[in-house]
């Protein structure tokens, strides 16, 4: 027997439904609340000041990076550092410079005369040995330079790259009496 108070199968689905549809509401309705809230509490100014680390500027050229391309490559970390022309000579004089003593160093009056069936006398060899020792040498010097001056390069740049034109407003009292009134750059 059933009563007419009693609840029947659709009816307890219905209520049922009714309640996970209030219940999606309140948390729709709360969930904002509580995120907004959090965001609120995140910017109070006393908790935000010791829970922020200290922040540091990247810089805009690694002087570390400039050196290691300045002792791989010679001239590389100036380039790196956006000092393209000094970075192509010292590319230049370096290995130049190097390839050229090199040459010298072997390269006597005799070398080219390998197909002439007479003896060449090539005469005395410390000369050319000598000067393209020397050739060398300063191409060495130069690639090292090139070493120790990319990570100054690099500090350079960064400084450069700091320095940027700042345009602001000026108005103010001026001393022959009246108003300035204008812009006033620096850079």
């Amino acid at each position: 027997m059933t009563y007419r108070n009693d609840p029947q199968p659709a009816d307890i689905l219905v209520n049922t439904t009714l309640l996970i549809e209030d219940s999606v509401r309140i948390h729709f309705l709360l969930c904002p609340a509580l995120f907004l809230a959090g965001k609120l509490m995140a910017q109070d100014s006393t908790v935000a000041a010791t829970v922020r680390p200290p922040v540091t500027e990247r810089p805009f050229r690694n002087p570390t990076t400039a050196a290691v391309l300045g002792t791989v490559v010679p001239g590389a970390g100036h380039i790196y550092s956006t000092e393209y022309l000094r970075g192509a000579s010292m590319y230049v004089g370096a290995l130049g410079s190097i390839g050229f003593g090199a040459i010298t160093y072997m390269v006597d009056k005799c070398t080219f005369t390998f197909l002439n069936p007479t003896p060449c006398n090539p005469g005395p060899q410390w000369p050319h040995r000598t000067l393209g020792l020397l050739m060398v040498g300063a191409g060495v010097a130069t690639w090292a330079y090139s070493a120790i001056d990319a990570p100054r390069a690099a500090r350079r740049a960064n400084a450069s790259h700091r320095r940027h034109a700042e345009i602001r407003p000026v108005l103010g009292p001026r001393s022959s009496g009246g108003v300035d009134l204008g812009m006033a750059m620096s850079w």
